[in-house]
């Protein structure tokens, strides 16, 4: 994979974040790299850690992402599984991960994605079988 460096000098507006973006995809297309390039917020980002004790089978992680991404969508920037653990006795294992949330045009508030995050712990309670460690 090649190291593509852009660097823009735009404002916030839409169409800027369009252009530079159209723009991004062209100079891939010309070199042709089959890459998809995202441009960078420039506001940070909310990070949020959900804890859950694995059902005793069919879980696979895929499955937690996708339920992630699925009610997340676009202001989810990244999961990344942060703990395993496994309880001696039981051998119940649980996991945590880390959920990185950030808008591209504003400031995410905790508020907004505390509703985001509670519906992903809701899912992962209705649709995975997990047990909820918050």
């Amino acid at each position: 994979m090649h190291c593509v460096q852009c660097m823009f000098q735009l404002s916030t507006s839409k169409a800027s974040s369009e252009f530079a973006r159209q723009r991004l995809t062209v100079e891939l297309q010309d070199r042709n790299e089959n890459e998809y390039v995202t441009p960078l917020s420039k506001y940070p980002p909310l990070f949020n850690d959900i804890s859950f004790w694995l059902p005793a089978e069919g879980y696979t992680e895929n499955d937690f992402y996708d339920l992630v991404r699925s009610i997340g969508g676009d202001l989810v920037e990244k999961v990344t599984l942060v703990d395993e653990f496994t309880q001696p006795k039981t051998k119940r294992v649980s996991h945590c991960y880390r959920v990185a949330y950030r808008h591209m045009e504003r400031t995410l508030t905790q508020e907004e994605v505390r509703i985001i995050h509670g519906a992903i712990e809701q899912a992962a309670e209705k649709e995975l079988g997990a047990q909820g460690r918050y």
